[in-house]
């Protein structure tokens, strides 16, 4: 597994043969983030990349604040249903379940 701040390696993913071209299996990656930079971040990169699967978010900010699902309509073609929403405390276990490759920190601050 591999860890992005804001999309930006924090490994040299460079020399990490993760996606090696468009018949590849797509990577598994989880968004951890806040303040929705996780969101921004998953528009702008991910939404779209054929190379990658966003498993879903992963969020420990506001208390009381319960959403499960990023809305479908805003999820893209890629992903019809939308993505789950999980709190962080859920880590570990969302790793392994859903057999994450790459976790991505978009914070805002």
């Amino acid at each position: 597994m591999h860890f992005e701040t804001c999309g930006h390696p924090v490994d040299d993913m460079e020399n990490d043969n993760h996606v090696t071209g468009a018949a590849a299996s797509r990577e598994q990656v989880l968004i951890l983030g806040a303040g929705g930079r996780d969101y921004h971040l998953f528009n702008t990169k991910y939404r779209d990349n054929p190379f990658v699967k966003v498993v879903g978010f992963m969020h420990a900010q506001i208390p009381h604040i319960v959403c499960d699902r990023y809305p479908a309509a805003l999820s893209g073609r890629l992903y019809p249903d939308g993505l789950p929403i999980w709190p962080q405390s859920k880590l570990e276990e969302i790793i392994a379940e859903q057999q994450v490759a790459a976790a991505v920190l978009a914070y805002s601050d």
